[in-house]
């Protein structure tokens, strides 16, 4: 357990910063290609991924493996270029 303030808001940003992250990019991805990322969030190893991310077993979406990563990775590529 964190003992200061400092140590909550560290462990915190630890646990929830990378997820964040990822669904800002994942946001501006749909904003600036919106038919690309709609076409890859259909897919079902995308929905795979989502689905282990509200149950907690990935804690973000660089942890998923197999063709959901590959997803995950395009949606991110396209954040970048976004």
């Amino acid at each position: 357990l964190a003992d200061t303030i400092e140590e909550y808001d560290a462990a915190v940003r630890r646990e929830l910063d990378p997820l964040s992250t990822a669904g800002w990019g994942a946001k501006l991805a749909l904003d600036r290609f919106p038919r690309a990322v709609f076409a890859l969030m259909r897919l079902p190893v995308t929905w795979r991924v989502i689905e282990k991310l509200m149950l907690g077993e990935v804690a973000h979406p660089g942890e998923a493996r197999g063709p959901g990563r590959t997803a995950m990775r395009l949606i991110q590529a396209l954040a970048h270029a976004a």
